[in-house]
């Protein structure tokens, strides 16, 4: 799946916030990398401690790649624009 562009129109009395943590976006990396998911038993944290145990070459790229990704995601939004011609509308979130 490919997004190009999402609009997020919250109503206008509320504020959105995102919190982003980056050992979860790490974990979610290695999960997408390996095709795999961690078991339910283990906690994100602990997962990770193994990655870090059995390959600490992984999880610094893991790291990189999390940190990489969130800001990028962060530069997106200091890059967005307010588009005047939906702010008049009603609509859906994107």
């Amino acid at each position: 799946m490919r997004v190009d562009e999402i609009m997020v129109k919250p109503p206008t009395d509320r504020v959105m916030v995102a919190t982003f943590d980056e050992r979860d976006l790490q974990l979610l990396l290695f999960e997408a990398l390996m095709e795999l998911k961690h078991p339910a038993n283990v906690s994100r944290d602990e997962a990770l401690d193994q990655v870090e145990r059995r390959n600490p070459e992984l999880a610094e790229g893991l790291r990189r790649a999390s940190l990489a990704t969130m800001r990028y995601i962060c530069e997106r939004f200091d890059a967005a624009e307010v588009d005047l011609a939906t702010v008049a509308t009603e609509g859906p979130v994107q």
